[in-house]
């Protein structure tokens, strides 16, 4: 109880609703578990602290009760204001940032991304904003480990799995067309105090990808082989933005 008494104490200096439950209650062991769950996630969401856990992922210690406290203590994405230039920019339009690729054999290539704003559909046409391309989203898929369960859209703050992306790769921005884009480039200019709106690019701040310090050669075994040569090297390249190719034949 000692301890349980402390720690409502440290907290209520860093919360002012808790302090004043605290004046007003009789004794601190009045404060119940809920009051004080609130309190933290209030101290979190002002940035005054920061819940720290014990265990180990390896020995499978800790796990639960971390997962339990991400969905307690941190904020929904309702909840949360982002100060980000860039998405405050594109306001409620979509605003998405794909994080990761890989290449599935048979769905094809699959764009793992985080909804910043916005939300991403099925059969959607989007604009990729860091290539200025457009791609058409064939299907969307809520990840769970190594199975995908397929979803009609991917609501703001989820993080989500696209199928059918054959030109974004890891790092890139994606909104809904680009008139969005010519009104966010014009709002983010305007934050920056940049004159010429025309070198300001919203695109949120990707990986640094440092040059390739090993190199190799791959030759086709037959013409069969070197048909789908190209394929297969911009599958390989999708996956990682830190590989490259060059090629010295064409096909």
């Amino acid at each position: 109880m000692k301890q349980h008494c402390e720690l409502v104490e440290h907290l209520a200096d860093l919360d002012l609703v808790l302090a004043e439950i605290v004046i007003e209650s009789a004794t601190i062991e009045e404060i119940t578990h809920e009051t004080i769950q609130s309190a933290v996630k209030r101290i979190v969401m002002s940035n005054n602290g920061i819940p720290v856990l014990l265990g180990s992922s390896y020995k499978n210690i800790g796990v639960q009760p971390l997962m339990d406290a991400i969905l307690t203590y941190l904020p929904s994405p309702l909840e949360f204001n982002s100060n980000d230039p860039v998405v405050t920019a594109y306001g409620t339009e979509l605003c998405s940032f794909a994080f990761k690729t890989i290449h599935d054999r048979q769905m094809g290539p699959l764009t793992f991304v985080r909804n910043f704003s916005g939300s991403l559909s099925s059969g959607q046409k989007i604009y990729n904003v860091t290539r200025s391309k457009f791609e058409k989203v064939h299907k969307t898929y809520l990840p769970f480990a190594d199975e995908f369960k397929e979803v009609s859209k991917l609501n703001v703050g989820e993080v989500g799995v696209v199928s059918g992306l054959k030109e974004t790769v890891t790092a890139d921005t994606l909104t809904s067309s680009g008139a969005v884009v010519a009104i966010a480039q014009k709002k983010l200019s305007k934050r920056l105090g940049s004159e010429d709106q025309r070198q300001v690019k919203p695109c949120l701040s990707g990986v640094n990808i440092p040059e390739p310090v090993f190199f190799c050669s791959v030759e086709s075994a037959s013409l069969a082989f070197r048909l789908e040569s190209p394929e297969r090297t911009r599958n390989c390249i999708g996956v990682s933005s830190a590989r490259r190719s060059e090629s010295s034949c064409p096909y």
